[in-house]
């Protein structure tokens, strides 16, 4: 509300106090703060400090940060916590993980998973793996239900493929 409102150094200020009484919420907050302002030391530091403290959300948040740097192995470590905690977003990007490393069994259970939870991104890898494997079936079924949950790309899929099939009625309702 501060940010919104142009009262930036006020906001951060207030998010800080709370944070450093432990205030997870606000730890979180800072992190995200930090990463849109592009500062991934100070994203990270809050992350981390959230995430010591339990915080699902910001462990999934750590493993973006360290896949975005290049270090996989950070990245794995901080999605396994957060899919052991049940964190959608983390167990989908731990399973496209290790899909990619050839542990295609362990990786398609954690996509399933995340997608058994709503995760319309997990949905959405699922479409694309399916894809690669040469099963078009397989991948419409996963972006129409992925598209069925506002997801943008898996939309355009699904429009992408009814013109293919020369089905303009149903490229038109994608």
């Amino acid at each position: 509300l501060y940010v919104d409102e142009g009262r930036v150094e006020e906001g951060l200020t207030l998010l800080k106090n709370s944070a450093n009484r432990g205030n997870v919420w606000a730890m979180r907050q800072l992190g995200l703060f930090f990463d849109r302002q592009e500062d991934m030391s100070l994203a990270e530091y809050w992350w981390r400090k959230s995430s010591n403290l339990g915080d699902e959300v910001s462990m999934d948040r750590l493993g973006d940060l360290y896949e975005e740097a290049g270090d996989l192995a950070q990245a794995q470590f901080w999605w396994e916590k957060g899919s052991d905690l049940g964190n959608a977003w983390s167990m989908a990007s731990l399973g496209l993980l290790k899909k990619r490393s050839g542990l295609d069994q362990e990786g398609g259970d954690l996509l399933m998973k995340a997608a058994a939870l709503g995760n319309s991104w997990a949905m959405r890898q699922m479409g694309i793996l399916k894809m690669e494997e040469g099963d078009k079936v397989g991948a419409e079924f996963w972006w129409q239900k992925a598209a069925e949950l506002d997801d943008d790309w898996s939309l355009r899929q699904m429009g992408t493929l009814k013109m293919e099939e020369g089905d303009k009625v149903g490229a038109e309702f994608w």
